[in-house]
């Protein structure tokens, strides 16, 4: 055997447009991320642990330091000059603006309705604090700019909580606890206006603080530009009307990003029908961090006439993980871990995924649920995964046009089937991988059984005779398949 692996910590783990494309994205600077491309020890006595339930968030914090990649002032804003600060105080149903018209800001204030036009003024940190179950903050302007929000309690009656309308990127950086609730329904508005934090443009993350978000109306956290998320920084979406957090990125074109994240702690949750945790519609990036996914919503027929389920990670493009420690949980029926319609690439992280939701019928077709959902390629060179999807009809690992499996470990069990694809390679690593069948897969043993009972333990030996892997069955089986590789 040639690694080694501890599974019980992931496992655990489960417990708790319209924007301006980057010109050149070949020129987009490498950040570097402490921790990529890790592959923790095995061992074949220890089997992973799931808890099924979606996860409340309770307060939790990011566990790394903040910081920022140096010498790219895209994503750092200590590399920018703020050289006017503006400072809105919210006070139940009032606000006040200071330092706006002295740098040619107009400042309109509704109640605790604050409008600020930065017009061509650039270097500009806005700084919200205070609380109002009736404000909100709306911006426009020509630059990028910094929004700083220090312990704001924010609730709008009728409109985003935030709604930044300024085509240029905003670094949104948290201090303290912020906690922003958006109407259920919005006033008429020739704006795009897509849920309780909007921008038009990309959002840089960053701070020490907690940014948690409630979103009623539609989605919690959304961007027509891409979400770069920092260490140091806590992102927790609570709820949405439907994804917790919507990132459109470019759309265009793989190379460039839709959603990066490369520390702090992100947890997204949402009970909307068909809703997605995370969802892009370009490559989604998990380099670092820590991240805790949930979704709980029904199906629902899209416009197509076809069955939508919900999900933790959603791409229209690629999905790869490279870092981080995550926690993806699904309750609902048809529900999926990480889907991309194109490829998914694991090559370092501690991922778990459980799922416990039952495969659907529709009029014209069906939901499975689907725990790692390639349209493309399926792709594991190191990292540990730990899967359960325990609802009748499930899959743990689909890969429509193939998957292979140069490192890693993989531990994965589905009722039906484990692992699903036309062509699978096997050249290093070890995999377990259970289902009532089992793709073939270059390099790997499938073994067959007549049946198996719930709690079965089912262990595998080297040439010598030791203990090399072992495997428990959550479920009975009348007829079970073991993909192995070790």
């Amino acid at each position: 055997m040639t690694s080694k692996y501890f599974f019980a910590a992931i496992g655990l783990l489960a417990l708790a447009a319209c924007s301006n494309p980057e010109p050149n994205p070949e020129m987009i600077p490498v950040v570097i991320v402490a921790g990529e491309g890790d592959t923790p020890d095995y061992d074949p006595t220890v089997i992973p642990e799931f808890t099924y339930g979606v996860p409340v968030y309770a307060g939790q914090k990011a566990a790394d330091a903040e910081s920022y990649p140096q010498g790219n002032p895209d994503l750092n804003p200590n590399e920018n000059e703020w050289s006017t600060t503006v400072r809105v105080v919210y006070n139940g149903a009032a606000a006040t603006v200071s330092g706006a018209a002295e740098a040619g800001i107009t400042a309109t204030v509704t109640g605790a309705n604050v409008d600020l036009a930065l017009g061509q003024t650039r270097g500009v940190r806005i700084i919200a604090s205070g609380s109002s179950d009736c404000g909100s903050l709306r911006l426009t302007g020509s630059y990028k700019h910094l929004l700083e929000l220090s312990d704001l309690t924010l609730t709008a009656t009728d409109r985003p909580a935030i709604n930044d309308q300024i085509k240029k990127r905003v670094f949104l950086i948290a201090r303290g606890h912020n906690r922003l609730t958006d109407g259920e329904n919005y006033l008429t508005s020739s704006e795009q206006r897509k849920g309780c934090v909007f921008a038009e443009d990309h959002i840089v993350l960053g701070g020490d603080g907690i940014l948690e978000i409630c979103g009623r109306y539609r989605h919690g956290l959304v961007s027509d530009g891409y979400l770069f998320v920092n260490p140091g920084v806590t992102l927790a979406v609570t709820n949405a009307g439907k994804n917790a957090i919507h990132i459109k990125g470019s759309g265009a074109t793989n190379d460039f990003r839709g959603i990066e994240i490369t520390g702090g702690y992100v947890f997204a949750s949402t009970s909307a029908p068909a809703g997605k945790a995370m969802k892009s519609d370009s490559k989604i990036q998990i380099r670092g961090g820590e991240l805790v996914l949930a979704s709980s919503g029904t199906t629902a027929v899209d416009d197509e006439g076809l069955l939508s389920s919900a999900g933790c990670i959603k791409s229209d493009a690629d999905v790869t993980v490279t870092g981080g420690t995550i926690a993806l949980t699904s309750t609902a029926n048809g529900g999926k871990g990480i889907t991309a319609d194109g490829n998914i690439t694991i090559s370092g992280s501690r991922l778990s995924i459980a799922l416990s939701g039952n495969a659907e019928e529709g009029d014209a077709d069906s939901s499975v649920p689907k725990a790692l959902n390639a349209h493309g390629s399926l792709a594991i060179t190191a990292g540990g995964v730990s899967i359960s999807a325990i609802g009748n009809g499930s899959t743990a690992m689909s890969g429509d046009v193939a998957m292979a499996m140069s490192g890693g470990v993989v531990y994965a069990f589905a009722t039906n089937n484990g692992l699903k694809t036309p062509g699978a390679t096997v050249t290093g690593g070890v995999l377990l991988c259970g289902g009532a069948r089992n793709s073939e897969a270059t390099g790997a043993t499938l073994t067959g059984y007549s049946s198996v009972n719930n709690g079965h333990l089912t262990e595998l030996f080297d040439a010598n005779g030791a203990l090399a892997a072992s495997f428990r069955w959550p479920r009975a089986m009348e007829s079970a398949s073991l993909l192995s590789r070790f």
